[in-house]
């Protein structure tokens, strides 16, 4: 049974809200120099469309030096969304989103990778995400993280035989209702995210994408 339109479109929103020993190791194993694109092919329920992410200049944050990636879908009315990351010593932070219900902070910045990545490692963030100019405006979010073993990915691109799977289990308090968002994700140093699934309450696959472009700029 396919979930109605709204509420996948809600989702879809509320996930991006959500998505290594040492610096080094981080900004290699998520590469984020600008103007780098990936593009993936992306079934929702049987329908079939492209998801773009691309790498900008780096913008300050709440003080922080943050690099900011465009999401952007074709032939499906979803709106442009920008993720901010702050690579730290041991850490991909993620603390603010911008999309086209406005501008979010994380606080506080939530933790989105934490290394190193070894199967079996977790962490949680809880905090909320904050409309920036209006303190008053919030959602209390928490984020649940687990690294899992590696597993082989094919993608046309390439074949990946050990990405590392991360899953990601998010709350979100819209107000007064708990909304529960189950997602994989599996990355490959020196590539990025290769392939991502999200699941519905029940554990269904609503959404596969898997890199079929990628273009990095050195």
């Amino acid at each position: 049974m396919k979930m109605p339109v709204k509420r996948m479109l809600l989702i879809l929103f509320l996930l991006l809200f959500a998505g290594c020993a040492g610096q080094n190791e981080a900004k290699n194993f998520l590469p984020l120099t600008p103007g780098s694109l990936w593009i993936y092919d992306v079934n929702i329920q049987g329908e079939r469309t492209d998801m773009q992410v691309e790498v900008g200049q780096p913008r300050e944050v709440e003080g922080k030096n943050a690099i900011p990636l465009s999401y952007s879908y074709n032939r499906l009315a979803l709106p442009i969304q920008v993720e901010y990351y702050v690579i730290e010593d041991n850490a991909i932070v993620f603390p603010r989103i911008d999309n086209v219900q406005g501008q979010y902070l994380k606080k506080p910045f939530q933790v989105f990778l934490k290394f190193p990545l070894n199967p079996g490692a977790k962490w949680e963030w809880t905090g909320n995400l904050v409309t920036m100019g209006n303190d008053d405006e919030k959602t209390r979010a928490r984020v649940r993280v687990e690294v899992n073993e590696a597993e082989k990915v094919v993608t046309p691109v390439a074949t990946y035989p050990k990405a590392v799977k991360i899953s990601f289990n998010s709350v979100f308090d819209s107000n007064g209702t708990d909304y529960v968002i189950k997602e994989d994700r599996w990355y490959v140093r020196d590539v990025g995210m290769v392939k991502e699934v999200l699941y519905d309450e029940e554990g269904e696959e609503i959404m596969v994408a898997v890199l079929k472009k990628i273009e990095k700029n050195d």
